[in-house]
This record gives C-alpha cells, structure tokens and sequence, in this order.
C-alpha cells in the first residue's frame, strides 16, 4: 500500500466516524427547553420507572431501635 491509499483509507474512516457522531448528537434530546407537556409525552414513552424501593419496603427492612437520651453526667 502507498502512503496516499493509507491516507485515502483513514480519512474515509474519519469522515465515518465524525458522519456517525453528528447522527449520535442530533438524537440527544434537549430537555432543558422543553415544555411541561412535551416533557410529560417523553414520560409516557417510557413507561413506569421504577426509582427504587416503596418506603413500605424500606421500613420493613429496617433494624429499628429505640435509643433514651439522658441529660445526667455521671
């Protein structure tokens, strides 16, 4: 292979690579300037997120003491 066919070769590939980002950064939704309503129909899309365990849950597991405070120094 010649130096300009490598060249050639890595410069295709650049162009590719750079083609595939500026495809990535078009799909990025920008949220910060949405609506309240557009928000809410990106939510709906997605369907129940689920954030983490109900306080139901939590609490359940929870070792729960009782602990007395004192205000006599020995």
């Amino acid at each position: 292979m010649s130096l300009g066919s490598d060249l050639d070769q890595y410069l295709r590939f650049a162009m590719q690579q750079d083609s595939k980002l500026e495809d990535e950064d078009e799909m990025q939704l920008d949220i910060d300037n949405m609506s309240y309503e557009e928000l809410l129909a990106i939510g709906a899309g997605f369907g129940n997120v689920s954030t983490g365990y109900s306080e139901e849950v939590i609490m359940a597991k929870m070792m729960q003491r009782k602990f007395s405070f004192s205000t006599t120094v020995p």
